[in-house]
């Protein structure tokens, strides 16, 4: 695997191509600045399968180059690991949101690095093996990350700056120190009756509905700015933070209201009444080994449980006229 290491510290760029060699990994190619970055991944001259970024640097921070970075063609699934010594939610969920896919703290651990790259090359391979076996297919029109849910080839969800992969979103909950989760709030949003809507939707409408329930649950947390993803069965993933408790039935009737009148779904053309189950807050939970699972699972069976209840009732939700 050929990485590329960026960072502001001669000292840093002497330790990372020795630790990660240590570690199995000896082609490491170091620049000092990410403006040289820049330059040397927007040529031919190589191209590199990971990318190791330092946060904080001069002119160019590491959060601005992973944004330019996911703009080259062929870097926008590449594996970028962000190097930071700043532990704290604003820089990691900034990071995540421009398009970094893990991060590794400073000082280094030679086995935390070492297992950030293996994941690195384990996503890269996985990645090619899927590129391979849709060749004879031909490349889609728009690149299609897996979002859990079954979404058609093709389909992207795009446009929603802080909805990102559901592995990185994983990697975020594991890797945050025990002092700063505290204030971790994680909720599931999903629409009922979601495998219905699947059914009598194209590919192009649900992807729409999916990314316009995104926006719509970013909107509903204004300044705190979520970080979110896609599980299984649609289920949205929330990750808040905030000292206060957040109201699960508050986000509810938030969601609905602000989705009511805006909008247009087509296709069934029954009128089929749509509603918002919220599941959460919960709070980190398990080992850091086992965390993301657990607590986003128990957010995604509170919402289950919350749909479940809405059904001994009427729906208190959207009601549209698909036209015919």
């Amino acid at each position: 695997m050929s990485i590329l290491a960026v960072d502001d510290d001669p000292f840093i760029l002497e330790l990372i191509p020795m630790i990660s060699a240590k570690v199995g990994f000896s082609r490491v190619r170091p620049v000092v600045s990410g403006e040289q970055a820049l330059k040397l991944l927007e040529s031919t001259e190589s191209v590199f399968d990971c990318l190791l970024f330092d946060i904080n640097m001069p002119d160019m921070d590491g959060i601005e180059l992973c944004r330019r970075v996911r703009q080259i063609p062929r870097y926008r699934e590449t594996p970028i690991v962000m190097l930071t010594a700043m532990r704290d939610m604003k820089h990691m969920g900034e990071a995540f949101r421009a398009g970094a896919t893990d991060y590794v703290s400073k000082p280094f651990d030679i086995e935390e690095l070492g297992a950030r790259l293996q994941l690195a090359q384990e996503a890269g391979q996985a990645r090619e093996k899927t590129l391979a076996r849709t060749a004879d297919m031909g490349p889609p029109s728009i690149p299609a990350p897996d979002y859990g849910f079954e979404l058609p080839e093709g389909i992207r969800i795009v446009g929603v700056t802080n909805l990102v992969d559901h592995t990185v979103l994983s990697n975020y909950l594991t890797q945050l120190p025990r002092k700063e989760a505290t204030d971790v709030q994680v909720f599931a949003v999903n629409l009922d009756r979601i495998e219905k809507i699947h059914s009598r939707s194209s590919p192009e409408q649900f992807a729409s509905l999916l990314e316009h329930l995104a926006t719509t649950a970013g909107d509903c947390f204004g300044v705190n700015r979520p970080l979110m993803a896609y599980a299984s069965n649609a289920n949205l993933l929330v990750v808040a933070f905030s000292a206060s408790p957040i109201s699960a039935s508050n986000l509810e009737v938030g969601l609905e209201n602000r989705l009511k009148g805006n909008i247009a779904y087509l296709g069934s053309g029954d009128g089929t009444a749509i509603g918002v189950s919220v599941g959460g807050p919960v709070q980190l939970q398990g080992t850091k080994a086992e965390r993301a699972r657990t607590t986003t699972n128990r957010a995604i069976a509170l919402a289950a449980t919350r749909a479940l209840d809405k059904r001994s009732r009427p729906v208190a939700g959207l009601v549209k006229r698909y036209p015919h």
